[in-house]
């Protein structure tokens, strides 16, 4: 006899980027770490669990958790929505404050979670190496195929593992 399942379960792992519109400089040392609080604030109230939030003038990171009951574009978009609005209320100089219209979303495998945590942990200098858009590609390219291979069995070519390799070394 089949019963049936009284609750639903996921535990699906999220790596986000955005950056500010046209990678302005905006997330200066005085606003960074109120925004950071903002957007676990954020996350928390979505009902997702943060794992890291971090990032440099014109970009954060995100690694939290996606709500059972909300898709993926659902939620950043109510992270970039709510923070935006944040923002150009904290203060008159962020009146101007916009976040880029796209963004770059990456499963992580729990398996490889804590690789993702270290990269994003290690000093500004390394993030600062992803500042143009072919190498933010570059590196969640990596980034998402460490992370996946060991569920969906994606090979990881030597190019993509170098390439990360380079970005988490320094």
């Amino acid at each position: 006899m089949i019963s049936a399942m009284p609750q639903s379960l996921s535990k699906v792992i999220l790596h986000i980027i955005f950056s500010t519109k046209n990678r302005e400089l905006f997330l200066d040392s005085d606003v960074r770490p109120r925004i950071h609080a903002y957007l676990a604030t954020i996350c928390r109230d979505l009902g997702a669990e943060l794992l890291h939030v971090g990032g440099v003038a014109d970009h954060v990171h995100i690694v939290t958790t996606l709500p059972r009951t909300l898709s993926q574009a659902q939620v950043v978009e109510q992270i970039k929505k709510t923070s935006s609005k944040w923002i150009k209320e904290f203060d008159a100089r962020y009146r101007t404050f916009f976040w880029q219209r796209g963004y770059g979303a990456f499963s992580v495998s729990p398996s490889q979670l804590e690789a993702v945590l270290q990269y994003l942990g290690r000093n500004k200098r390394t993030i600062v190496l992803a500042r143009s858009k072919k190498n933010i590609v570059t590196c969640c390219e990596g980034t998402a195929s460490i992370s996946t291979s060991v569920m969906s069995g994606i090979k990881i070519t030597a190019c993509i593992e170098s390439r990360f390799q380079r970005l988490v070394v320094m």
